[in-house]
């Protein structure tokens, strides 16, 4: 289990987007406290975590409960339905499970972005949605959002949660309404902080740069905040990030 599973982070700022959420579904989404995470969503984020750390190229793993995966380009969709108290357990394909705690099948619609450049990852948009139970009319939701990457203070950038109610079209499982929402808040994040590992370095460098320039009292150019980022911030892709320099540039002058 990785720590930072039960940590709440939040290096770029993350929760600023919700009111936005909030506007743009009239909704009211309530940040979760990082211990009061379902056991289901704690199962999921280590396995996220998990995955990232070893770079196998996995996202979350196919043998827990039933995964079913769709690829569009760099963007990867999953379903997935499980036992939290049995995550290896076999389901049939109509198995909704109870009620009863112990005996719950949880639904998840999950998308994931990873951030290259080149062929090299740098970091990883994940954003899931799980509800209690897949039986019975259940309005409770949670939402997750991790933004991953080997740069920057641990790899770790973003792990926020958020619950809302939402009235389901069909009662079961999750419909085309909670599928939408995912997909909202996977889309404002790539507006947000890039959609490859250029975008998402530029923008680190620009904070880099306006952080540099407040602290030393007059404007410093991206030369200078590239190589203090990769210095700092770099850790062990210095090499490589400062290979693909004027490109992280050009999309830092661009952002």
């Amino acid at each position: 289990m990785f720590p930072q599973v039960y940590e709440e982070r939040d290096e770029i700022n993350l929760a600023g987007l919700i009111s936005r959420l909030n506007a743009e579904f009239a909704g009211s989404f309530v940040q979760v406290h990082p211990h009061k995470r379902p056991i289901e969503l704690v199962e999921l984020i280590d396995d996220e975590i998990d995955h990232f750390h070893h770079l196998d190229g996995v996202v979350i793993s196919a043998d827990v409960g039933t995964t079913t995966q769709l690829v569009e380009g760099d963007d990867i969709f999953y379903v997935r339905h499980f036992r939290p108290y049995a995550p290896d357990a076999v389901l049939k394909s109509d198995d909704v499970g109870g009620l009863e705690e112990n005996d719950r099948v949880v639904p998840v619609f999950l998308f994931s972005k990873d951030l290259r450049l080149d062929d090299l990852v740098v970091g990883r948009y994940v954003v899931g949605m799980t509800k209690p139970n897949s039986c019975g009319h259940c309005s409770l939701f949670y939402e997750q959002v991790l933004v991953l990457s080997f740069c920057g203070n641990g790899e770790t950038r973003a792990n926020l949660t958020f619950s809302g109610e939402r009235i389901p079209s069909n009662g079961f499982s999750l419909c085309g309404d909670d599928i939408l929402l995912v997909q909202s808040v996977f889309s404002l994040l790539k507006r947000a902080y890039g959609t490859d590992g250029f975008e998402f370095l530029g923008r680190e460098v620009n904070s880099n740069k306006y952080y540099l320039g407040r602290s030393a009292g007059f404007d410093v150019g991206y030369d200078v905040a590239f190589n203090d980022y990769i210095l700092r911030f770099g850790n062990y892709l210095r090499e490589q990030l400062a290979v693909h320099k004027e490109r992280i540039i050009s999309a830092a002058e661009h952002c």
